[in-house]
């Protein structure tokens, strides 16, 4: 088998067909990306570099943390509140 291009990689996977490799990907990229937008990292770059996958999501945590969820949507929290 030649060497596949990420995407036939992921759609063989997808279909239960014989691949070259495992594939890495989150399969949350949408629920990640403000985190993703304020670390300045392209989304495509971040599937395949665990590492800035893992800072996205982090980013992604401080910022849901940094809202009041008890509250109207959008206020800030306090500063005691949802510290990571």
């Amino acid at each position: 088998m030649s060497e596949l291009t990420p995407k036939e990689r992921v759609m063989r996977l997808l279909r239960k067909e014989p691949i070259d490799t495992m594939p890495f990907f989150s399969g949350m990229g949408m629920v990640v990306m403000p985190g993703i937008e304020k670390s300045g990292y392209k989304f495509a770059t971040v599937h395949t570099d665990a590492e800035r996958m893992a800072w996205s999501a982090i980013i992604e945590a401080n910022m849901k943390a940094a809202v009041d969820t008890t509250h109207e949507y959008g206020k800030k929290a306090s500063p005691a509140v949802g510290r990571l």
